[in-house]
């Protein structure tokens, strides 16, 4: 099989071949075509732009070679035609548009196809969509409610970021990453799942969405970035597995922790460093096994007064290293799980 460049002679599209084949369908636009037509078209023709633009007869849709370039019609309520496979990248920024239906055609939403279309309230993602691109949906300010599908396998950086009426978040479980502020600044998110399947939760991606209260992190989860879960001011409740290898920096900050005093801020160094929260189930145990156990016996006192000569300094020289992170949480997760079998509760708790 020998493939060689051609155009489809329908809609332009760039194309390979068998020419050894007689015919073939366009992955474009669906319409079989002569492949020696299609070879001779490519050699008359390799200027897809210039000549081979397929605009609807309305005038409203720009497509071409199965990819939406532009959207020029009036209705805020926009059907988008089929056959189109990919919503180009600012396909529609900035429009006053109100709901959007998408075909099944469609493969691939790329960056900033509705970028601050902030009238923007529905719109249903299709099955066959594969993957959602940087800032696609950012700022898109009335949508409430937003279902990935399972067909899905990446969305990009900052995807909705700043959808800031956004409350409820359906992720299908063939997501294997969260990428960096996927959805910071959605303030209003108060359901979101995180299914199984997810390995890392990126840099910034739940920063600031100020109404999430509670999150389960599931047991895939290996990365947790830097700022993932930053100013979650509400965020009462959060299950963080053991299987975890790395917690970022201030990954789970909140208004509430910043604000701890001073004596609240010197304990536990080295295990908020390692979960990256002073709040959070596996510090709590380690907090009540101090004041109830360590406080009453004047070893533990010692022990104590040794860990905060130490650790401070610990923290400030590795503690933005994988090593020393990984090498503290085995030895944390095992005095944890002792703890937890031995009675001491890891859910909240203010220092005695």
């Amino acid at each position: 099989m020998a493939l060689v460049p051609a155009k489809c002679t329908q809609c332009g599209g760039d194309v390979e071949v068998d020419n050894q084949k007689e015919a073939a369908i366009c992955p474009f636009c669906g319409t079989a075509y002569i492949v020696e037509k299609a070879i001779n078209n490519y050699a008359v023709n390799n200027n897809i732009y210039a000549q081979n633009v397929i605009v609807q007869s309305n005038n409203e849709f720009e497509i071409v070679a199965g990819e939406l370039r532009g959207y020029h019609g009036e209705s805020a309520n926009v059907i988008i035609p089929d056959g189109v496979v990919k919503i180009g990248n600012h396909c529609f920024e900035m429009l006053n548009i109100q709901s959007v239906s998408i075909p099944d055609s469609v493969t691939e939403i790329d960056a900033f196809a509705f970028a601050n279309c902030s009238s923007l309230k529905e719109i249903t993602i299709p099955n066959s969509v594969k993957y959602i691109g940087i800032e696609a949906f950012h700022y898109c300010c009335n949508l409430e409610e937003i279902t990935i599908p399972n067909s899905v396998t990446c969305i990009d950086k900052r995807a909705f970021s700043s959808c800031i009426n956004l409350k409820k978040v359906i992720i299908s479980n063939s997501i294997s990453e969260i990428k960096a502020g996927t959805f910071e600044g959605c303030e209003k998110i108060n359901n979101v799942n995180i299914p199984s399947g997810i390995v890392s939760i990126g840099d910034y991606a739940f920063q600031a969405c100020d109404s999430l209260s509670d999150i389960n992190i599931p047991n895939t989860v290996i990365n947790i970035g830097e700022y993932a879960f930053y100013m979650c001011n509400n965020l009462k409740s959060i299950n963080i597995p053991n299987t975890i290898n790395n917690i970022g920096n201030n990954a789970f900050v909140s208004k509430n922790n910043q604000n701890q005093n001073e004596s609240e801020k010197k304990a536990c160094y080295i295990a908020t460093c390692v979960y990256g929260s002073y709040d959070c189930p596996q510090v709590w145990t380690l907090r009540r096994f101090r004041d109830y156990i360590l406080e009453e016996h004047w070893y533990g006192k010692v022990f104590i007064k040794c860990y905060y000569a130490v650790s401070p300094t610990l923290v400030k020289w590795f503690g933005n290293h994988k090593w020393f992170k990984g090498l503290w949480k085995i030895t944390l997760d095992a005095m944890i799980t002792k703890l937890n079998q031995q009675g001491i509760k890891d859910t909240e708790y203010n220092d005695k």
